[in-house]
This record gives structure tokens, C-alpha cells and sequence, in this order.
């Protein structure tokens, strides 16, 4: 087993094993894409009881204040394109619709798509716990015809700082001093 860490936004994520983890941002695929679309930071394949999750991860130094609507909205929807981007990247790649598809780390080359979920995990550096729950519930709202359409779980949009995805998660390693 290899492990390996991801830097993103201050925060050091992983060990994962990186049979597990896809830096879909950093992939041949989304290297030839990228000029049309965004994509988030990176996947994880996370084993969980009788299922397998795929978590597509965000993190971020920050967010805009809520009031500050037009910002607020933005950063919404520059998210919520991030997510869905990497949903069907994932599923086009799993499918071998790109030249590159081997590129996927080995467990997600022999997932059975008819039995994944997925979860959308934003993750916010410094962010109170207070300022989350708008961020979710904003998210899901956005995220509403991709849940509807994939028959995914709406519990499955999950907005936490960078503590939380350390200590329940146990998403990230170290956080690094601004």
C-alpha cells in the first residue's frame, strides 16, 4: 500500500491509499478539458460497510459572507459546477470514454457503478461552525437536479471546516499556518 498526501488550500489531506484516491485535477483527462470546464480538488474511494462512497472533495481558504448575495451566489455556483464536473468526469472515465481512463487508480478502474454512491464534500479552512449550515443548505438547493437525476442521497452534500474533517472525518493531516 501506498499513501500518499494532497495539498489544497493550506490544508494537508490524506494518507490515502492512492489505489483509493484520484487527483482528478491534475489528471491527463481534465489537462486536455480544462479550458471548458472546472473540476474539484480531488476524489476519494471510501470503503464503507457493504458500500463504496466516492466523496468528491473541495476545500477552500474561505467563503463569502452570505449577505454579500452576489458573491455569495457566485461562489455557490462555482462549486456547485465543480462537483457535478467531477461527477461526470468520474462516470466518463469509469466508462472509458477518454483515451486516458487508465489513469484511474486501480480501485476505481473495477467499481461496479451500479452500487456507488457518491457524497460532495466541501471543506472550508478556518470556517465556524456556525457558517456552515447556510453553505450547505445553499449547495443542496443548487445541487437539487443532479441529486434528482443520479437518485443520489441529498444527505450526501456535506460543508465542514477544516477541523471537523480532521477529527470526524479524519480527512486531513495537517493544517498549515496562513
Amino acid at each position: 500500500m501506498n499513501l500518499i498526501t494532497i495539498k489544497e488550500s493550506n490544508m494537508i489531506f490524506g494518507e490515502f491509499d492512492q489505489d483509493f484516491c484520484f487527483e482528478i485535477e491534475k489528471s491527463a483527462t481534465y489537462k486536455k478539458l480544462q479550458n471548458y470546464i472546472k473540476i474539484a480538488d480531488f476524489l476519494w474511494l471510501k470503503p464503507k460497510k457493504n458500500k463504496k462512497q466516492i466523496w468528491i472533495i473541495e476545500a477552500k481558504e474561505s467563503s463569502p459572507d452570505p449577505k454579500n448575495k452576489e458573491k455569495f451566489e457566485q461562489s455557490i455556483n462555482d462549486i456547485c459546477e465543480k462537483m457535478i464536473n467531477s461527477l461526470m468526469l468520474t462516470l466518463a472515465m469509469c466508462l472509458k470514454r477518454h483515451s486516458d481512463w487508465q489513469e484511474l487508480p486501480l480501485e476505481f478502474q473495477k467499481l461496479d457503478l451500479t452500487t456507488i454512491q457518491f457524497k460532495c464534500i466541501l471543506v472550508i479552512k478556518g470556517h465556524e461552525e456556525k457558517w456552515l449550515p447556510p453553505l450547505q443548505d445553499a449547495l443542496k438547493k443548487q445541487l437539487q437536479a443532479p441529486i434528482k437525476t443520479f437518485a443520489l442521497d441529498i444527505n450526501g452534500v456535506v460543508v465542514i471546516n477544516d477541523e471537523k474533517a480532521q477529527k470526524k472525518y479524519n480527512l486531513i493531516k495537517n493544517i498549515i499556518s496562513s
